[in-house]
This record gives structure tokens, sequence and C-alpha cells, in this order.
């Protein structure tokens, strides 16, 4: 019963980042959540970070607050076991974000 509530978890979370994909301009970061998927096993399995999640953090590090915008993304970005595994990365991952409204409208992490 618990693979398959884990399995659901994953189909559902893949789902959200898929639909909450957004396209932006060549010169900021694209913001794509599916990009972070790589980081799926690790973050489902308690695994440490593969290379390839850690370069997916890194390049995803700008689009956090959008993500935690989105009420989907927002608990899977906030866990504890995200932070983990973005600090294992030596990325940080914000703890609240600010509403910019100088630069049209973006979320700025604090």
């Amino acid at each position: 019963m618990r693979m398959t509530s884990l399995l659901a978890l994953c189909v559902a979370v893949s789902a959200a980042l898929l639909l909450s994909a957004a396209p932006s301009s060549a010169v900021e970061t694209t913001c794509n959540p599916m990009k972070l998927k790589a980081c799926a096993w690790s973050l489902y399995l308690w695994r440490p970070p593969s290379a390839e999640c850690c370069a997916a953090l890194r390049e995803q590090k700008l689009c956090f607050c959008k993500y935690m915008s989105d009420p989907e993304l927002r608990p899977i970005i906030r866990s504890e076991r995200s932070r983990e595994m973005a600090e294992k990365c030596g990325v940080r991952i914000p703890d609240f974000c600010i509403m910019d409204h100088t630069t049209a409208g973006k979320n700025i992490p604090v």
C-alpha cells in the first residue's frame, strides 16, 4: 500500500510539474519544474542527490519563488527533505518570497 501511495504521489507531482511549466524570455532562467525530475527519486526515496539533480537545482534556483506560488508545488519545494537535498547540492531554497512590483511582478527570494 505504501509503495502504491508513493507511486501515486510521484505521478501527481510529475503532472503538477508538467502543467505548471511556463515559458520565459531567453535572457532569464527558463522556469520549468520538469527539469527537476532528476531529483524525484532522491526526494521520495531519501537517497543522496545525483550530480544531475544538483545541476538541475542550480539551474532552477531562480525559479523557486515562482514554484512556491503554485499551490501544487509549494508543499514539495518547502518540505524539509527538499531543503536538505538542495543544501547537499549547495543551493538555498528561500524561506519566503516577496513580490517586487518594480520588476513586472516577479517574486524575489528572501
